[in-house]
């Protein structure tokens, strides 16, 4: 049996939780303090500050902090990655990646719209249609390879 996890959060981030509808994807930033769920109907990613403290009963998971955030980059959002603590790759159902950078500062309840810094389409050879999952790797020269899982093409590019 799982044994299930202590959570509290803050009545505003219970509010943007519940507010977010249906989502498709969920991820921690590297560096573990940010959670991102992908909002698909409302077309936005809430990021929330999270804290993960073990306890002798199993992991306290708080969250006191969220921003929501929108842009053109951020349709109909299925998959999301953290790039780096600061950089999301978001796949969206409408055959679009892009890639967007959280503001600066601190989340503190913010609805932000941000432009997405890159738009990925592919090529010829490597197709992205549709995409689902996806999954982004830096590698030890610094260069970000994104995998994107193609819907319907059964196909990963």
């Amino acid at each position: 049996m799982i044994p299930q996890l202590k959570f509290n959060a803050t009545e505003p981030v219970r509010a943007a939780i519940a507010g977010l509808g249906r989502t498709e994807d969920i991820r921690f930033s590297p560096d573990g303090r940010l959670l991102v769920l992908a909002g698909f109907i409302r077309k936005r990613c809430l990021i929330l500050r999270v804290q993960v403290e073990p306890t002798c009963d199993g992991p306290l998971v708080t969250m006191d902090d969220f921003m929501e955030l929108t842009s053109d980059g951020i349709s109909a959002v299925h998959g999301i990655d953290f790039i780096d603590d600061q950089t999301l790759a978001i796949a969206n159902r409408d055959a679009k990646v892009s890639v967007v950078q959280l503001p600066s500062g601190e989340l503190a309840g913010r609805h932000c719209h941000v432009a997405a810094t890159t738009n990925v389409r592919g090529t010829v050879f490597c197709r992205v249609k549709w995409p689902g999952s996806i999954a982004a790797r830096r590698d030890p020269d610094g260069r970000v390879s994104l995998l994107v899982c193609n819907n319907y093409l059964n196909q990963v590019s």
